[in-house]
């Protein structure tokens, strides 16, 4: 038996290991949002504002909310966050206030007894899109809402089928 092929097991246990972690985290973020329909409806944007976090001492990055509050013909307002990453910065770059259309986003069940502080409910609902009335260029900021299940199991079967064919192959050739 050579030297590698011993360890097999543990690293074939290792890897599942980490794909049970990736699951427990995946739905532990999505779960809650799951089985919620989407809602829709016209909506204004009302305010927009960035939240610092944290920032790290002098190379000025950290970590920020920007967050875009929607109002409804009710009355009513619900704030997102349109997240850090280059889609969720050029979705909250194209939107101004006072523009006008339809939204569409998730929202958790127990949005209020979760996040009984209001600043907070933000981390309950999640933006999947919203599309500019006409007269407001009519263009269609899409964000996706929850990731998607095929994209996860995806991601899972390459973590793990593609380091277990290394394996499999340094031990052929170790023979």
């Amino acid at each position: 038996m050579s030297e590698i092929a011993k360890y097999i097991p543990i690293i074939i246990v290792s890897f599942i290991l980490f794909d049970a972690l990736l699951v427990y985290s995946w739905f532990r973020g999505a779960g809650p949002f799951l089985k919620r329909p989407k809602q829709q409806g016209p909506a204004v944007v009302a305010r927009k504002r960035v939240i610092v976090v944290s920032r790290v001492a002098n190379d000025g990055t950290g970590h920020a909310l920007y967050l875009v509050t929607f109002r409804f013909p009710d009355g009513s307002e619900k704030a997102f966050d349109m997240g850090e990453t280059k889609p969720g910065r050029k979705a909250y770059d194209s939107l101004y206030e006072g523009d006008i259309g339809t939204l569409s986003y998730i929202e958790i069940e127990d949005i209020k007894l979760k996040y009984a502080d209001k600043n907070q409910r933000h981390k309950g609902r999640r933006l999947i899109g919203f599309v500019k009335a006409p007269e407001y260029g009519g263009a269609k900021i899409r964000l996706g809402g929850i990731p998607s299940a095929a994209l996860f199991i995806m991601t899972v079967v390459m973590l793990t089928v593609v380091p277990i064919s290394v394996i499999g192959f340094l031990v052929f050739m170790s023979r």
